[in-house]
């Protein structure tokens, strides 16, 4: 009685595992010998590979693997690594009955009696092609998003912004980042929160991502990052689900491109103060011209000279960008006029000093007037005079200029003080910071300039350069 019962109950087992073998249409279920011969073969497998049951049994499973793994082993790789680990697994391209490749994804256990003894093998598996054809596309997809991302300049990151108890916007971390990221942003944030790198970031870049990331309302802004020391053009918009509060940053850095702005609206501003204090120069040389003049022939001459010199030191100060001008370049631009009164008439020794803008016009202004008085009546109006030019510095900044005539006729004492004689002792002084002296010796005019300049330690240790050559360009300037 009992040995009956115990025999129905294994023919209801065996009837239900045939009824699941039968029924699981949607998993491909074939069971082989030690060798790899099939012995069943269930409707699963028919409707994902194409062969029936009565095709199938009592061939091996090649028939189902690929050309390449049949060559390659891979059935007896899978038996083998079945029976040493419990189980292998089967992601991989399989063959149809008509040929075509399907993506199976399953694995292969073995199979035992009761007793635990090796009878074969079971696999088990699903036709997955859909969806690993759009894992390969979305991959591929992604692959090339991010060579994208990595080729083009424009800085790109994901940000997860963090909010506190009041859902204020307190943090962001870099999920994800570009090379670009990292390049115009000077440091690799990515996985690290911000106020890692910057704990004192300006509450403006919280508020506006974290207003980004609530509302979804994308931002485009250009704003200085004080830690960064750059100015960055940025848009940042809401990506993915409003829950997780990430946003994705495009930006670029136009730090460069800020300060050439910056630069050219300081340059306009230099620009136009500069001709407002050339106007008023002229103006001023204008009226205190024609004021002490005797005729109109003589104002105008005295004008067109003035103004000649006050161009020829404006040169000297536009090829050094209006930053500096070195002494000696200004003396022989403002000398180069009298050229023709001989050769060899001037004599400069000093220190390599550079002058001002302010100090190079007014000193060019000086020696132009001091030059024109000594071609008419001193040392530059006889064949044997000589003009003198020496200056000085200390490693203070205290300057001193010496212009000395020798070899002209005898000096008269001055009888009154005219416009040239003014400028020369108060409008230069002014420019110096310091005196100015015009004496009426009897063997010749001296100028003693005394002041303050801007100079450098090599300066005030360079060796003085005599030289009399008014060089060809500042002949070609007169």
């Amino acid at each position: 009685m009992r040995s009956r019962r115990l025999q129905a109950d294994a023919i209801d087992r065996a009837l239900r595992r045939d009824a699941i073998f039968e029924s699981a249409v949607d998993f491909a279920i074939v069971v082989c010998d030690q060798a790899g011969v099939i012995t069943d073969w269930n409707r699963g497998a028919e409707c994902t590979m194409g062969w029936s049951a009565a095709e199938m049994i009592g061939q091996t499973t090649h028939r189902f693997y690929t050309l390449e793994d049949r060559a390659n082993g891979r059935v007896e790789s899978e038996m083998s690594n079945a029976l040493r680990d419990g189980s292998a697994p089967d992601e991989r391209w399989h063959l149809r009955k008509d040929g075509s490749p399907f993506w199976a994804s399953g694995e292969l256990m073995p199979l035992r009696d009761d007793n635990g003894v090796h009878q074969g093998f079971v696999k088990i598996l699903r036709d997955r092609t859909n969806q690993r054809v759009v894992g390969e596309r979305l991959r591929v997809s992604e692959e090339r998003f991010r060579t994208l991302l990595e080729a083009v300049e424009t800085a790109f990151a994901i940000v997860e912004v963090r909010f506190d108890a009041d859902d204020r916007p307190v943090n962001y971390r870099f999920l994800e980042a570009n090379a670009a990221f990292t390049q115009q942003a000077g440091v690799d944030l990515r996985g690290k929160w911000v106020t890692e790198y910057a704990p004192d970031l300006e509450p403006f870049w919280f508020e506006t991502y974290g207003r980004v990331a609530k509302t979804g309302e994308p931002a485009n802004f250009e704003n200085y990052a004080n830690t960064f020391d750059r100015w960055f053009d940025v848009r940042a918009m809401r990506i993915g689900d409003p829950a997780e509060r990430q946003i994705a940053i495009f930006f670029n850095d136009v730090t460069a491109r800020r300060r050439l702005e910056e630069q050219r609206v300081e340059l306009t501003h230099e620009m136009v103060h500069r001709m407002k204090n050339i106007l008023a120069m002229v103006q001023s040389i204008a009226t205190q011209t024609f004021r002490t003049a005797s005729s109109v022939e003589e104002a105008r001459d005295a004008v067109s000279g003035r103004i000649s010199a006050l161009a020829r030191a404006q040169d000297i100060l536009t090829e050094t960008q209006w930053r500096a001008a070195p002494i000696r370049d200004v003396l022989q631009a403002a000398l180069a006029p009298h050229r023709d009164t001989g050769t060899n008439r001037f004599t400069f020794q000093g220190p390599n000093i550079e002058l001002t803008s302010e100090q190079s016009l007014g000193l060019s202004l000086g020696m132009h007037e001091l030059a024109t008085n000594a071609a008419k009546y001193g040392a530059l109006s006889t064949a044997a005079g000589h003009v003198s030019i020496c200056w000085s510095c200390d490693m203070e900044g205290g300057f001193r200029l010496v212009w000395q005539e020798t070899g002209g006729p005898a000096v008269a004492p001055r009888q009154r003080q005219g416009f040239g004689s003014r400028l020369v002792e108060r409008l230069v002084a002014n420019y110096f910071a310091g005196t100015a002296e015009l004496l009426f010796q009897p063997e010749g005019v001296k100028f003693v300039l005394t002041g303050q300049v801007e100079v450098s330690m090599s300066a005030t240790q360079a060796k003085p350069r005599l030289g009399v050559e008014i060089r060809p360009d500042m002949r070609k300037r007169s």
